[in-house]
């Protein structure tokens, strides 16, 4: 059963009890206003027979009546064993109701569904004086109890506020579905844009668009490491070649790492410095590059203590930032792993891998030395919990489960994590800093512009 129905029909539960308890307490207070309101008359008729009294008498035993029926008083839960226990429990159960919707719409409003049905807003009518639960599931409302042509004429009212052209309300026996149809408005994450192009400076690197509309950008200045996970074909791999192409004509980034697939880095070999690049599934190769970058990194703390600074913040050809791009890192670890096996302790290679790369995110961001470690799922076996918490910008692209969103985004909204497990190609939950937002990445093709772009080091507008 889908959480939308269990909330629709713990929604109906609570107006089933909350409507008993309103019935039970009207009875017990129709109860008491007639046994009151006949005591008086029998004993005003038998001790003082007056008419103009007896009319009196009951005149205000009516309006009291009417009072209790209307407000509710607490005085009559006073008066009455039980009505003042079953006010909380309305109250409560409206305050949970109320607080259950809040963060459902909040939710819906700040991602528009992410499938296109736009902004949702809670109907209600602003002369009600009651609201009937509602469980909003898209634009589908179940609105439990009440009069079906009311409900109808209460949401046409509301059109102009929710944006509707139209409204469905089928249903019966006190339980209706309400459909609202209405224009969407257009969804700046439904624009797909090519990626920018690379420019003579090391500026922040324009990466997507927000779904307020805004532009997202990776700023690779900042003491940042990031990791990016994803499933196959979810947009990943097309975001690292924006990314990537964008530093093509900069002779201030020296670009390093290890690719089993020999194809996110496969262009930067020729180009980059001997021992820099390694291409293929071979662990040992690839722990050259990685100790190769901290090295690099060790003479730039000793720099550091000569030019009498804290942190390297300029970057030139002579001392460029450092990218280390780590593609498939997971088949790294799978290649170290295998080659373990058949070793003696001493001469295996994950730990030190595993330890060199641990130094490069703790230590490396003094020294302008970035890493990019890109995965198909970020988990604890793959990333461990110290490398994680250096991590300062995350992007997960789809993924297959709740859990694989946690690994980067450990208090992200089951709700959200939905919309993530659903998302289309591109699109991504970006979190920067403890900000985190949808993208939708720029696109980059990899043979006509990628190729391009890093092979021929120009620019291809």
């Amino acid at each position: 059963m889908s959480s939308t129905s269990k909330l629709q029909q713990a929604s109906l539960l609570e107006w089933i009890i909350s409507s008993s308890l309103s019935l039970l307490m009207k009875l017990i207070g129709f109860a008491w206003v007639t046994i009151t309101w006949l005591t008086a008359i029998a004993g005003i008729t038998l001790y003082y027979p007056d008419p103009l009294a007896i009319a009196a008498l009951t005149a205000i035993l009516v309006v009291l009546g009417i009072w209790f029926f209307r407000t509710r008083s607490p005085l009559a839960g006073a008066m009455i064993p039980g009505v003042s226990e079953t006010l909380r429990i309305q109250k409560r159960m409206a305050a949970r109701h109320g607080q259950e919707l809040a963060e459902r719409m909040s939710l819906l409003n700040r991602h528009q569904l992410d499938s296109g049905l736009g902004t949702a807003r809670r109907l209600r009518h602003p002369r009600a004086k009651t609201s009937k639960p509602i469980v909003v599931d898209g634009w589908n409302l179940i609105a439990p109890g009440g009069d079906r042509n009311r409900l109808r004429r209460q949401i046409e009212e509301m059109m102009d506020v929710v944006g509707g052209v139209a409204v469905e309300v089928t249903g019966s026996k006190g339980v209706y579905s309400v459909v609202i149809h209405r224009v969407n408005p257009p969804n700046p994450l439904d624009e797909i844009r090519d990626s920018a192009s690379p420019k003579g400076s090391l500026h922040p690197f324009r990466v997507g668009r927000f779904q307020d509309g805004t532009d997202a950008y990776v700023d690779l200045r900042d003491a940042s490491h990031i990791a990016i996970q994803g499933m196959s074909r979810s947009g990943k791999s097309v975001f690292c070649y924006g990314l990537l192409s964008q530093l093509s004509r900069l002779s201030e980034v020296r670009v390093m790492g290890v690719d089993p697939n020999s194809i996110l880095l496969a262009p930067w070999k020729h180009r980059a410095r001997t021992g820099d690049i390694a291409l293929g599934s071979d662990p040992a190769t690839a722990l050259d590059v990685i100790d190769r970058a901290v090295s690099v990194m060790s003479e730039r703390f000793s720099d550091l203590l000569r030019m009498r600074v804290e942190k390297l913040e300029d970057f030139t050809p002579d001392s460029p930032l450092v990218v280390v791009v780590l593609e498939e890192f997971p088949a790294i670890i799978r290649a170290a792993e295998i080659h373990d096996s058949c070793v003696k302790p001493a001469e295996r290679l994950l730990p030190r891998i595993r330890g060199q790369i641990s130094r490069l995110v703790s230590e490396g961001a003094k020294v302008g030395v970035r890493v990019i470690i890109v995965v198909q799922r970020a988990d604890a076996s793959i990333i461990e919990g110290f490398t994680r918490a250096q991590l300062g910008t995350r992007i997960t692209f789809r993924v297959d489960t709740p859990d694989a969103i946690k690994m980067l985004h450990p208090v992200v909204d089951p709700n959200m994590s939905a919309i993530v497990r659903s998302f289309q190609d591109g699109r991504c939950l970006f979190w920067n800093h403890g900000s985190e937002d949808l993208m939708q990445a720029d696109y980059t093709d990899y043979t006509t512009t990628y190729l391009n772009r890093v092979e021929g080091g120009h620019n291809d507008a």
